[in-house]
């Protein structure tokens, strides 16, 4: 037994950690809106492991702009070599912007499954449908994309008269339709990812108006009685269960209507509309909590890049501060909302928050020196016993390595005491 365990010590001691991992990623085709995944490839020119496989892991039969394809691949070490770390730092990736994600060592380090992911699909968005009229109204059908807005073109007689965004899919020319002619309309979707345009859609059909329509949709006026706010237009009319642009302001008026205040969710988005009714934009203070509206009034949640910032807007869209625990990780805003990275002095400790963030935990290797971050994510200093071993970390957190220490020890180039 003891000759047993002695040669399998030496074989195992025997293989030499694989200390970087470099790959460059290919794909075929290159991912883009609309197209189905096709194939992509992992290749190094190391020769301490080999590729095994790799592939997407996206579950799309075709791709949506912005898109981020997610890619799976297994190396396996080469004989005589092993893998033994899973950190970041160890790894060089490289070619369509490949991101590293997370790995995982399998098979006493024979084995390494690693997850990264490459650029987002690119494109532009499909073409607008489904033109038509109602009244003043033009109105199309929705996007296939997530839309940031749609741009629409009115023209009368086939002359441009002005070109206007919307939020929706429709949108009232009352205001800009001053003359009898021939209206025709276009549309195109503006996507959220890189602020992406459409192509413009065909004309729609025309709309013929008359002088006297044109007469009849004068300015309105606001009326108030015991139920509330609501607008008059010149003809006797007044919008209902719809946006209506008033002296260069957005209001929303229900059913019935009437003007609404304050919190409401409009075609599946949240608004904040003040006392005076009109839509806000940007950060506003609402019972004491931030929230951000972007520029078509929408209230946003989730991580926001935000005038040169990241910030998080929880699922009611407000604002939060301090350490929050978000997808699997911890991140620190500071009282102004703001992700911090880098070393941060927080609550009477030092942490290290990466480029995306994350609150590091563990042996990391930071500006050519290593460093313990415990469980919570605070450096440590003097000596600590991790993984069996003692190690000494100066009042920087950074670790002692083959050098003596101030109290006599001397500890190895691992930092290990002997």
């Amino acid at each position: 037994m003891i000759c047993t365990v002695f040669m399998g010590t030496t074989a195992f001691a025997a293989t030499e950690k694989i200390n970087t991992v470099k790959l460059s990623f290919t794909c075929d085709p290159v991912p883009k809106a609309g197209e189905a995944p096709g194939t992509v490839t992992a290749k190094t020119s190391s020769k301490e492991f080999t590729v095994k496989s790799a592939e997407y892991t996206n579950h799309v039969e075709v791709w949506s702009l912005g898109d981020r394809p997610r890619v799976k691949a297994v190396l396996e070490a080469a004989d005589g070599y092993r893998f033994s770390y899973t950190t970041s730092s160890h790894f060089k990736l490289s070619g369509r912007g490949a991101d590293f994600i997370k790995a995982k060592i399998s098979d006493s380090g024979s084995t390494l499954n690693l997850e990264c992911y490459l650029n987002q699909a690119d494109g532009k968005p499909g073409t607008i449908q489904g033109l038509d009229w109602s009244g003043f109204r033009a109105r199309w059908d929705k996007a296939d994309e997530d839309v940031k807005h749609y741009e629409v073109r009115l023209y009368r007689n086939k002359n441009l008269v002005t070109t206007v965004t919307a939020s929706g899919t429709s949108y009232d020319f009352r205001n800009e339709i001053t003359r009898s002619g021939d209206y025709t309309f276009r549309v195109r979707s503006i996507a959220k990812y890189a602020d992406r345009a459409g192509d413009w859609s065909g004309y729609s059909d025309e709309n013929t108006v008359t002088e006297r329509q044109v007469s009849n949709n004068g300015s309105g006026s606001w009326v108030q009685n015991q139920y509330g706010w609501w607008y008059r237009y010149y003809n006797g009319g007044y919008p209902s269960n719809t946006w209506e642009k008033i002296n260069n302001t957005w209001y929303y008026f229900n059913r019935d209507g009437y003007m609404l205040t304050g919190w409401q969710q409009i075609n599946g988005s949240w608004y904040y509309l003040g006392s005076s009714g009109a839509m806000t934009r940007g950060w506003q203070a609402v019972s004491g909590r931030w929230y951000y509206m972007n520029g078509d009034g929408v209230m946003l949640t989730g991580w926001q890049y935000l005038s040169g910032h990241w910030y998080y807007l929880d699922g009611s869209g407000a604002m939060l501060t301090g350490f929050q625990f978000i997808n699997g990780r911890w991140y620190y805003l500071n009282s102004d909302g703001i992700m911090l990275t880098g070393w941060q002095f927080i609550n009477g400790a030092w942490y290290y928050l990466d480029g995306s963030g994350a609150v590091l935990t563990g042996w990391q290797y930071i500006n050519g020196r290593w460093y313990y971050m415990n469980d919570s994510g605070i450096m440590l200093t003097g000596w600590q016993f991790i993984n069996g071993s003692w190690y000494y970390l100066d009042s920087s957190g950074a670790m002692y390595a083959n050098q003596t220490t101030p109290d006599g020890y001397y500890v190895d180039g691992s930092g290990r005491r002997n």
